[in-house]
């Protein structure tokens, strides 16, 4: 199975939900009960919008009824997950691939060489991170993010990084 090889939007099912995990670098997951209409529509207009730069697929579980719904964009280049739970709207998933698609050491790539060519580019002048910085950087980011979501709706970022 390959990125290209699946529609804009995936209903996943157990027996493809690994492989599907792993297609890409991004892999947007939404987690769902049957009731979660509104929240499967969001997340349809926003993978129209954006599926040349993520993959997304969503999964329906019976179990889930009751339970909020949670997106949880999978980086498979870094290892770690980045899960918002809460309120589901094209807006706040807006803000949760914004936030996805930052590499904490920018990677040269045929995807991304393009940017790094261009005419203007600077060049980066921090090549290491430090543990003060790390220590910072995973206690500051979900107020920055939760700030930013839209008035009124609550959602909260957490993260799974190591």
């Amino acid at each position: 199975m390959t990125k290209h090889e699946v529609p804009i939007l995936t209903h996943v099912v157990p027996s493809t939900y690994v492989k599907f995990k792993e297609i890409d670098d991004i892999v947007v997951i939404a987690y769902l009960s049957p009731a979660h209409i509104t929240e499967l529509e969001a997340l349809r207009n926003t993978a129209e919008k954006h599926y040349e730069s993520f993959v997304f697929g969503y999964v329906i579980d019976k179990k889930r009824e009751g339970e909020e719904p949670t997106v949880v964009a999978h980086k498979n280049t870094g290892g770690y997950d980045l899960p918002m739970d809460g309120f589901i709207c094209e807006q706040n998933l807006e803000f949760l691939l914004e936030y996805a698609k930052e590499d904490e050491i920018g990677r040269f790539s045929e995807k991304t060489m393009n940017d790094y060519m261009a005419v203007g580019t600077p060049f980066p002048r921090c090549l290491f991170v430090t543990a003060a910085d790390q220590t910072f950087r995973k206690t500051s980011w979900p107020s920055i993010f939760s700030s930013q979501l839209k008035p009124k709706q609550e959602a909260s970022v957490a993260s799974s990084r190591p």
